[in-house]
């Protein structure tokens, strides 16, 4: 598990184009292992923006197409995307 911070507000860090060449050369140097990428402002304008509203995709990583090819290039490389949007999870307590 590993966290990419695409954007902040007026700054991109890593696009998801480059996020694909990250996610390939985890799998080529650890033989297939098992991946999740967690990734951190991948809306609106970047981390933090947007909030609570998950509905828009960063066009300046690449936008909702670049988004889901990188989902679908992801599992051909034995990794999952998670994307951080400020949710709790909550447990059964009952």
């Amino acid at each position: 598990m590993y966290k990419t911070f695409c954007a902040r507000p007026g700054a991109v860090s890593t696009t998801f184009e480059q996020c694909r060449e990250i996610i390939r050369l985890v799998d080529l140097v650890s033989n297939g292992m098992p991946q999740i990428v967690y990734l951190v402002g991948w809306q609106y304008e970047g981390h933090d923006t947007g909030y609570p509203a998950l509905d828009r995709v960063n066009e300046a990583l690449g936008g909702r197409e670049r988004s889901v090819r990188l989902a679908e290039e992801a599992r051909r490389h034995n990794a999952v995307l998670s994307y951080h949007d400020h949710s709790e999870l909550v447990g059964d307590e009952g």
